[in-house]
């Protein structure tokens, strides 16, 4: 059971746009990271899960367009961790991870995102809360199922994924 409980709508919607901003801007960073490193395929893979993101924080502002809602420094925001549940831990990316590995740590956030929701809708203030989370809830379990089914459908690469044949070269 959480803690978290958001006392009115307005609260809980600011932490849902910025639970969807940060997982957005995240994954832009990555795609952008593999774009870099010529791994289109990642490349691809996180834009369009960036693009699924955008627009479920798009649609969170337009419910709120009417609402005042509150304005939170970055560690006021009230998370049942230290960060918003759907960015991921970083130190697992690398510019050549396999497609599996990414599929994975973006299946993780995507759980965590509709875990937190799920626990809103289940112990929130207010009805409309819980209804609406129930909704977001719903969302994400939207896009875990779309990660499991590219999982699915994803080839093993095999062990030697890390060969690197052009390693950057570091001072001695």
């Amino acid at each position: 059971m959480s803690n978290l409980r958001y006392k009115s709508m307005e609260v809980f919607l600011a932490h849902a746009v910025a639970l969807e901003r940060e997982a957005v801007e995240q994954l832009r960073e990555v795609a952008h990271m593999m774009e870099v490193h010529n791994n289109q395929g990642l490349y691809e893979l996180f834009s369009e899960l960036a693009g699924y993101g955008l627009e479920h924080a798009e649609a969170i502002e337009a419910l709120a367009r009417d609402r005042e809602l509150p304005s939170f420094k970055p560690w006021e925001y009230e998370w049942p961790d230290d960060e918003s549940p759907e960015t991921g831990d970083t130190s697992d990316l690398h510019y050549q991870m396999t497609p599996q590995q990414a599929l994975n740590l973006a299946l993780s956030s995507e759980r965590k995102a509709q875990h937190f929701y799920r626990d809103i809708a289940e112990y929130g203030e207010t009805d409309k809360i819980r209804a609406l989370a129930r909704e977001f809830a719903e969302e994400e379990a939207e896009h875990v199922q779309l990660i499991e089914d590219k999982l699915k459908n994803t080839a093993d690469v095999g062990a030697d994924w890390a060969a690197d044949l052009d390693p950057p070269h570091m001072p001695e």
